[in-house]
């Protein structure tokens, strides 16, 4: 089944704090902490609002599977986030995403490149951006370096 983005809402608060505190995504995370509710609603209310964030649920149908964040660097860059729900992963759903994410990129004009910082350690995620088409850049502190051109929207 095809993916599809919507623009993240205060409604998706609880479900984004659950899987952001599962135990696989708290493994994958760059603090490697869980984030307590009152703090997450915080955060997550301010980064719903801010110019250079943009956080989109990812759907299968009429499933929501994970999420997407884009923070902006410079003009020119943007690093994304990718958070698969936990129902939803061993399916091949991370590298669909981060594939839509280049196509949202591309139709959206907002980015020429995205980055990310994955941990060392997780696998699953390096392999996904490898397949996606992003290149590793380098590594240090544990945490690798991928980057990839957004296509030119035709």
């Amino acid at each position: 089944m095809p993916l599809s983005l919507r623009k993240a809402t205060k409604a998706d608060a609880r479900m984004v704090w659950v899987w952001r505190n599962d135990s696989q995504s708290v493994a994958a995370s760059l603090t490697g902490s869980e984030v307590e509710w009152e703090e997450h609603v915080s955060w997550y209310s301010k980064a719903l609002e801010e110019a250079d964030r943009e956080i989109l649920i990812l759907k299968e149908g009429d499933n929501a599977v994970g999420l997407l964040r884009f923070d902006r660097i410079d003009e020119q860059a943007g690093e994304i986030s990718i958070n698969i729900a936990p129902a939803a992963r061993g399916r091949g759903v991370g590298v669909r995403a981060l594939v839509l994410a280049l196509e949202f990129s591309a139709r959206e004009g907002r980015f020429r490149t995205l980055v990310a910082r994955i941990r060392s350690d997780n696998l699953v995620s390096l392999r996904a951006f490898a397949a996606a088409g992003f290149r590793e850049e380098g590594s240090g502190g544990g945490v690798h370096h991928f980057s990839a051109q957004v296509p030119r929207s035709n």
